[in-house]
């Protein structure tokens, strides 16, 4: 099964409906900025997630990119409405979505390497 690609503001609306935002980028992305209201689980742990079969699940990254890539993973646990948000967070931005933003996180470069 193929995801449908749905824009930041129809899934806004499915939200408001009771839909459920999947940010599937790495902890630490997530924690720096993401659309509010969604909910981070890494892709590489997609498969623990929990769905009842008539809720509705949208999947996003950053870009849109990597919820592509990894959309027949997404479509195996999505709900009974499964989707992919096009453009991911950045679209959302550009939308003027609410954003919930943190802490912005240090690279895996400075971590290991320290700034210079």
């Amino acid at each position: 099964m193929s995801l449908q690609s749905i824009s930041p503001e129809r899934a806004r609306n499915l939200m408001a409906k009771g839909a459920r935002l999947i940010d599937i980028r790495a902890p630490g992305e997530f924690a720096g900025s993401h659309p509010q209201g969604a909910e981070n689980l890494p892709v590489g742990q997609i498969a623990s997630l929990k769905v009842n079969g008539a809720e509705t699940v949208i999947f996003s990254c950053l870009s849109g990119a990597r919820t592509q890539m990894h959309a027949g993973q997404l479509s195996d646990v999505g709900g009974k409405k499964a989707y992919i948000m096009a453009g991911g967070l950045s679209a959302w931005k550009m939308h003027g979505l609410p954003v919930t933003q943190g802490a912005p996180q240090p690279s895996v470069f400075n971590r290991l390497f320290g700034s210079r």
